[in-house]
């Protein structure tokens, strides 16, 4: 696509998180948009959606929590090789990720407790032969089939006993009352991290938070465009300036 085929679009993205970050990278990069000519807007007084961190030491802040990444989220690594890292312009968000969890990788000790606070043996997920049974039908079954139909009605009662729901359960937050098809689809997204489930050795932290290692690096290189990052702003607030919306603000870079 060249240069010229799009000089004079402008994208307008409806709020600040991490798809419409990563979209206005691609529409940069692939799409040779202008920065100037790419608007995000967010109620929030700071980008990062999901992702973000809100507040101040005088009233407390609000951290929602961060994405677990494993080495099978392709299509975010390729958008993270993409974006310096805020340490080190010379880095790869990517690559920093990897270099830190080469070096400080992840492992449960104790990934259930019981009643009487003892550690759980998870290294049997106490699955049964019927459990198996139904969880094959389950990813072999068409979705139409399961149209309507919750975990609890594909399962058996026992299967809700299990060391396996347990991990599972609080790790993918589902509950027996949840879609079918939504199990179903996370089974086929994860089944190949099943062997390492209770140990949860598969996850690729950040060096720090998700939103300083991430949503900051992020909105920097939209805001400058990648020829200019190394120069990029590292603060997304302060980029932020109040567009004509009541309760939005436009980031003027974009």
């Amino acid at each position: 696509m060249n240069d010229s085929d799009n000089a004079d679009r402008t994208a307008y993205l409806v709020g600040a998180g991490l798809a419409s970050l990563a979209a206005a990278v691609y529409l940069l990069k692939d799409g040779n948009l202008k920065p100037e000519n790419i608007t995000i807007f967010e109620c929030r007084s700071r980008a990062g959606g999901s992702l973000g961190i809100f507040g101040d030491v005088e009233t407390g802040f609000v951290y929602p929590g961060g994405r677990v990444f494993e080495e099978q989220y392709r299509c975010a690594l390729d958008l993270l090789s993409q974006i310096p890292s805020s340490r080190d312009p010379g880095t790869s968000i990517k690559q920093e990720i990897m270099e830190f969890n080469a070096r400080y990788g992840w492992h449960n000790n104790a990934r259930l407790v019981d009643m009487n606070r003892n550690v759980v043996d998870t290294s049997r997920l106490d699955l049964e032969i019927a459990h198996y049974l139904s969880l094959a039908k389950l990813l072999l079954s068409p979705e139409r089939w399961l149209n309507g139909k919750r975990i609890g009605e594909v399962v058996d009662t026992s299967f809700f006993k299990t060391n396996f729901w347990f991990i599972w359960s609080s790790i993918m937050a589902f509950r027996p009352n949840h879609s079918a098809i939504e199990m179903r689809r996370y089974l086929l997204r994860y089944l190949h991290l099943l062997p390492e489930l209770s140990t949860m050795t598969f996850i690729l932290r950040t060096r720090v938070n998700q939103q300083q290692a991430i949503v900051d690096p992020l909105v920097a290189l939209t805001q400058s465009g990648p020829e200019q990052s190394q120069h990029a702003r590292r603060d997304a607030e302060r980029t932020a300036e109040r567009a004509d919306m009541d309760r939005y603000f436009r980031f003027s870079a974009f």
